[in-house]
């Protein structure tokens, strides 16, 4: 009997921690915003989208590229006084899907398991910083 319950709450433990070990988090700068605020007088908006792979451990357990969504932004971040309509991707590109057929058919997807991600929205600057 005392076997049996302590499987069942060993078994009760990993349903419940195992969704949270494949979630994914991005870090976003001050000033980035998910909607769009009115652009002022003397405001410039242009769009943008930059993307980079991420890579990932134990079939996306454990990521072990340094970087995250912060650092795409942070590329032209000289004049740029908000980030606004966001939208924050994780896909799996031709890339990612070679790595997880070719390879992973080996190594079983563990070692290397790769993800891009794309973010895209309007840079907000003021009409004198140059690009």
């Amino acid at each position: 009997m005392t076997r049996t319950l302590v499987r069942c709450a060993l078994v009760a433990l990993c349903a419940f921690a195992a969704p949270g070990c494949f979630s994914v988090s991005h870090k976003l700068p001050p000033h980035a915003y998910f909607g769009k605020l009115p652009v002022a007088a003397g405001e410039a908006s242009s769009e943008f989208e930059r993307s980079a792979m991420k890579n990932w451990l134990l079939a996306g357990l454990i990521p072990w590229s340094r970087y995250s969504s912060d650092d795409l932004l942070a590329e032209s971040a000289s004049g740029v006084l908000r980030y606004q309509n966001l939208e924050v991707k994780t896909e799996f590109n031709w890339i990612d899907t070679i790595a997880w057929i070719v390879p992973g058919q080996f190594y079983g997807y563990y070692v290397w398991a790769p993800r891009h991600i794309t973010v895209t929205g309007d840079e907000v600057r003021s009409g004198t910083a140059q690009r």
